[in-house]
């Protein structure tokens, strides 16, 4: 067979292609690598690992260890050989219907240029967020029921994280190369009957904290600050006017120390927790020594 017909054989898109099998994605991914996430066709799913950058017009199947190219996922799904492969993508129509393309948008705004703006939230699924948040030793489902995927833009760039919602709707995104708070920071407040209150630094030690005693929700009144910085005076007050009991789940650092004290000057009534950890920086830090 000649090399032009193998060569544009290869050029033939990787979605067009699924699409002539009834295959869609389900969803676009979003980010720097992947722009179309799919249910494996390898396998019986229902969180999707199979990613094609159509860039470079590549698959990865995450679900079996296959990826490759064009000819490479014809002949895997078709069982054919190379020559009727080829000959496969060179019979279809090349063209992507107006619903599988993403639209592009206009450049940023100068006002928007330097700002984190979400685009999409969904459950948990991304295979990089997935197994981001394993390695920190949470098991999904538990993560799910208290995270969501985060996609956003910033300077006509595409990113996702895993996100963990405030009260006031902005999110603390975090993934393994990075983490920021959009929209700005502030608490999350669970809340529950009683005096105690639970308070914890970030929502990973929150998740932390639900691994380590085997339970999915707390049976008390929860405050995830995101920072300390969200610790201020009138949250203190309450608490005090209240009688509420403080239970702080906070870093093994100075920062974590200063806000211990900051409490009990207060007038809060404060039993310090962090010597659960005593010999990690945080609580997460103890639950991913135990992985």
């Amino acid at each position: 067979m000649e090399n032009a017909l193998v060569l544009r054989a290869k050029e033939v898109s990787i979605p067009a292609y699924l699409y002539s099998r009834n295959i869609i994605p389900a969803e676009h991914s979003r980010s720097a690598i992947n722009d179309y996430a799919y249910f494996s066709p390898f396998s019986n799913e229902r969180t999707p690992s199979f990613f094609v950058n159509s860039h470079k017009n590549v698959f990865t199947d995450y679900s079996s260890g296959e990826k490759g190219d064009a000819i490479r996922l014809v002949l895997l799904l078709e069982k054919c050989s190379f020559i009727e492969a080829v000959e496969r993508l060179l019979s279809i129509d090349n063209v992507l219907p107006d619903s599988l393309v993403e639209k592009p948008t206009n450049e940023t705004n100068e006002a928007d240029r330097g700002k984190h703006i979400i685009t999409d939230v969904t459950e948990l699924r991304h295979y990089a967020l997935t197994q981001y948040v394993e390695s920190r030793g949470i098991p999904i489902h538990l993560a799910r029921r208290w995270v969501k995927q985060i996609h956003y833009s910033l300077n006509d760039r595409n990113y996702f994280g895993v996100g963990f919602e405030s009260d006031k709707g902005s999110w603390a995104v975090r993934s393994n190369k990075f983490q920021c708070n959009i929209g700005g920071t502030g608490i999350r407040t669970i809340p529950r009957p009683g005096n105690k209150v639970y308070l914890f630094e970030g929502f990973f030690d929150f998740l932390s904290a639900l691994v380590h005693y085997g339970v999915i929700q707390p049976s008390h009144t929860t405050i995830v600050l995101n920072s300390t910085t969200n610790l201020n005076d009138q949250l203190i007050k309450q608490w005090v006017v209240d009688g509420k009991v403080v239970f702080t789940f906070l870093d093994n650092d100075d920062t974590g120390k200063k806000a211990v004290i900051k409490l009990r000057n207060a007038g809060c009534t404060v039993t310090d927790c962090s010597g659960l950890y005593a010999e990690y920086n945080d609580f997460n830090d103890l639950i991913k020594a135990r992985i």
